[in-house]
């Protein structure tokens, strides 16, 4: 993944995935990318993939069992921490709806329903959102050695 801008998503290795989530995370300790919603790269990297989403539980289970094994900060507040970057990133959202978010910015989507606790990515959006932020992290990379 480091190196060039141009890759094809499906080749990100478990490892590149931990590499971009522990660099993510520096930077967040720094407070310089707070505003980038680290928790919707967690989100998506459990949903990525699964054309038919996930429960709630089962992605919260797992972005928690993720952020343990790199050792990352995990908030007293982790449940309503993803929900809030979900919501804020989600079609079906009021919270997205009262934003007035772009369709572009609409990375997730509830296919059952508001409050039926089964998130889904919406592919082509998710891709373009990840590609943007991995190009982000190498630019940021190279300019100053992160």
């Amino acid at each position: 993944m480091a190196g060039s801008i141009e890759f094809c998503l499906d080749d990100i290795t478990d490892a590149d995935w931990d590499a971009l989530h522990r660099q993510v995370e520096a930077e967040c300790q720094t407070k310089r990318l707070r505003r980038d919603n680290p928790y919707t790269l967690d989100v998506i990297r459990v949903l990525r993939g699964r054309s038919n989403g996930m429960s709630r539980p089962m992605v919260l289970h797992f972005v928690l069992k993720n952020r343990e094994r790199l050792g990352l900060e995990i908030p007293k507040t982790f449940e309503q921490t993803v929900q809030q970057s979900v919501e804020r990133f989600c079609v079906d959202s009021d919270v997205f709806k009262k934003r007035e978010g772009a369709d572009d910015e609409g990375l997730f989507s509830w296919p059952h329903g508001k409050g039926r606790s089964h998130w889904a990515v919406r592919q082509p959006q998710t891709d373009n959102w990840l590609r943007a932020f991995v190009a982000k992290r190498q630019e940021q990379i190279s300019k100053s050695g992160i």
